[in-house]
């Protein structure tokens, strides 16, 4: 879940403080005397005024204390799945848990991350955005706050976080996504790179329709921005009339045991089918099946292997659906018994025979 606001706890201890160089005719800050790499500055504020504003890194920047002393870093948004990258005593941190993935919904987070720039703009601060590598997810963030704040066409954003951070790439998906923002933005298309007409001329497969798919767009913007955001009634609304049936729930409940979401990923499915019945895509009928499905089916010898924990995954996911009135007791303790390896009960042994 995004966790807005200055961080807690007792500052990391940071290297000594780096000598800060500045090379104005390529806009990019460089630290000399560390071994930690630069973060690139993106935009200045006010503009050409040489007063750095926006920066884009990695991981690397976001855990050095000195290098964010160094640049005066006020606030940092962290676009990984790793919450305590970047806090520092303060220092105001928002994570936007996301990992580096074509299907991920990257454009559901970004109106909080332009609140959150803007902010900082607002109170005078320096913002450091930054992923593991500063490549892709951070990437994708600030070019798009370009295109908001400066209306910048996708091509023209894209060139000037590139010149400022060279490795800045978007994934494939992040980039489609992008595009269609530039649509909403401009109501036109800027001309496409070569390498990304060449990246997507092979089709983005892992973005065809899927109940997994259409799961991870809304754990997304379930984790970061609660079950009540637009992301989550955006992807309830798109949900297809043909994909329905049993099948669909079993497959969105087992893509939450592996989603590196945790408990989070586990109520966002349990919540997720609830909405997908509430708005009439599924049945009552389907979801009681997708549940009694999901442990009637699986192999949890197998799912040991990769999953050790997946007996407390599969009755936490169970627990949240009786909560939630989406599965009867006896689908309940149905699924109890069959996740702790426990034999019929004596009336469902005789209903069988």
């Amino acid at each position: 879940m995004a966790a807005a606001g200055a961080s807690a706890g007792s500052a990391r201890a940071g290297r000594s403080k780096p000598r800060v160089a500045r090379d104005h005719r390529m806009s990019v800050a460089v630290l000399s005397g560390d071994v930690v790499p630069p973060a690139d500055v993106i935009l200045e504020e006010p503009p050409a005024s040489g007063l750095p504003f926006l920066f884009l890194g990695g991981a690397q920047n976001a855990d050095a204390l000195s290098s964010l002393e160094a640049f005066r870093i006020s606030h940092v948004l962290n676009v990984t799945t790793d919450p305590e990258l970047g806090r520092h005593e303060g220092i105001n941190t928002l994570q936007l848990a996301l990992r580096d993935q074509e299907d991920e919904n990257i454009a559901a987070l970004f109106p909080t991350a332009f609140d959150f720039i803007e902010a900082c703009k607002a109170a005078g601060g320096r913002v450091l955005v930054h992923c593991m590598a500063g490549r892709s997810r951070s990437a994708t963030v600030v070019i798009w706050y370009l295109m908001k704040s400066r209306g910048m066409s996708l091509h023209d954003a894209f060139f000037h976080t590139k010149r400022a951070r060279p490795c800045a790439f978007p994934n494939a998906g992040f980039w489609f996504q992008l595009q269609g923002e530039e649509l909403k933005l401009r109501g036109e298309a800027s001309e496409t790179p070569e390498f990304y007409k060449k990246l997507l001329a092979g089709g983005l497969h892992d973005l065809r329709a899927s109940p997994e798919r259409f799961f991870r767009l809304y754990c997304t913007s379930f984790l970061n921005l609660g079950p009540s955001s637009a992301g989550c009634s955006s992807v309830v609304s798109d949900w297809p009339a043909g994909m329905s049936g049993g099948g669909s729930v079993e497959a969105v409940l087992e893509s939450c045991l592996e989603h590196l979401g945790g408990h989070g990923a586990r109520r966002a499915a349990v919540h997720f089918v609830k909405a997908l019945l509430e708005a009439g895509k599924l049945t009552a009928a389907e979801v009681a099946e997708g549940f009694e499905q999901l442990v009637q089916r699986a192999d949890l010898d197998e799912w040991r292997l990769d999953m050790p924990k997946i007996n407390d995954y599969l009755l936490e996911v169970y627990a949240e659906a009786a909560q939630e009135h989406l599965i009867s007791a006896a689908v309940h303790d149905r699924a109890r018994r069959a996740v702790r390896g426990e034999g019929k009960t004596e009336e469902e042994a005789a209903a069988a025979s």
